[in-house]
């Protein structure tokens, strides 16, 4: 299993995830030198993969969220990249039931109409994306019957890729040109030299809005996830114990206002345990600033499906 997981790190993390990685190949781990968003953070791995295995499926899971019932998430994991590869490999992004009209997450609206499929594998054609909305719209997105974005997909490698030549086509060629592709070597610091000037961009907002038409969305009921984002949702998750939720608990208690869903800029530094069947990356901890958990992690992991 390990030769099928890719992982995406930071290498101010390194002293946390080198020993957490050990066990994967070390071309199955990839150092993004710089924080440069979302897009770029799959782009990466996508295109790895995809010189590997042109017909890979992958799957994406962030590395920082919690889920209390691992096994109903599994299947629904599971049923997406089914799913996907039964319909030419588009996306199919993972839309968790919500439990509340939150303002900290995207919501997925999907298209008027019944969900198709089993139980456990309903697909919809996606109406929109709306990031963080104001408290009035997020109780209307509830009461309409739209998903919380749990940023967690699964689509084919050549599909994902099509998707930044309509999205982000100069991205995509960037990256291609950087990498060397159809070459037999390419420079070690191709990386670090790609991303000194690589502007920064956003899956959600530059991708997946961009091409909405062409990803599906699978409902999946409360499974106790949550994206650990915020100091409120680090510290609301049962049993969750640790130097980082007593800073969190002090954090709250002597100012509420420093830290919150809105604050989500630059790069994520929260220790968090493996979630996911032990697969999850733990991103890391910054022991200066409490502000850390706050935002949402860089690190991702790539799984090929099998």
């Amino acid at each position: 299993m390990s030769a099928r997981v890719v992982a995406v790190v930071a290498p101010q993390h390194e002293r946390w995830w080198r020993s957490e990685l050990s066990h994967l190949p070390a071309a199955n781990v990839l150092v993004q030198p710089a924080a440069r968003g979302t897009a770029p953070g799959i782009l990466l791995p996508a295109l790895s993969i995809l010189r590997r295995d042109p017909h890979a499926t992958i799957v994406v899971l962030p590395s920082d969220h919690h889920v209390a019932d691992e096994e109903l998430l599994h299947l629904h994991l599971v049923s997406a990249a089914r799913a996907s590869a039964g319909d030419g490999g588009r996306p199919v992004l993972l839309g968790i039931q919500p439990q509340r009209a939150d303002t900290g997450y995207g919501w997925i609206v999907p298209a008027r109409g019944p969900f198709a499929g089993t139980a456990t594998g309903q697909c919809a054609a996606i109406e929109s994306f709306v990031e963080k909305p104001v408290v009035v719209h997020a109780h209307e997105l509830l009461a309409q019957g739209a998903l919380w974005s749990s940023f967690m997909f699964a689509a084919s490698a050549p599909a994902l890729a099509r998707l930044y030549e309509r999205a982000l086509p100069g991205l995509l060629r960037d990256f291609i040109f950087a990498m060397g592709w159809g070459e037999r070597h390419r420079r070690s610091d191709w990386a670090r030299d790609l991303y000194a000037h690589l502007p920064c961009s956003d899956f959600s907002r530059d991708v997946l809005q961009a091409c909405s038409a062409d990803a599906r969305v699978i409902r999946v009921p409360d499974c106790g996830w949550s994206d650990l984002g915020t100091p409120e949702r680090l510290i609301a998750v049962p049993g969750l114990r640790g130097p980082l939720v007593r800073r969190a608990r002090a954090l709250l208690a002597s100012s509420p206002a420093a830290a919150g869903p809105d604050d989500r800029s630059g790069d994520a530094e929260v220790a968090l345990p493996r979630e996911l069947q032990g697969h999850a990356v733990a991103a890391a901890a910054d022991a200066e600033s409490i502000r850390s958990a706050a935002r949402p992690a860089q690190s991702a992991l790539f799984q090929l499906a099998g």
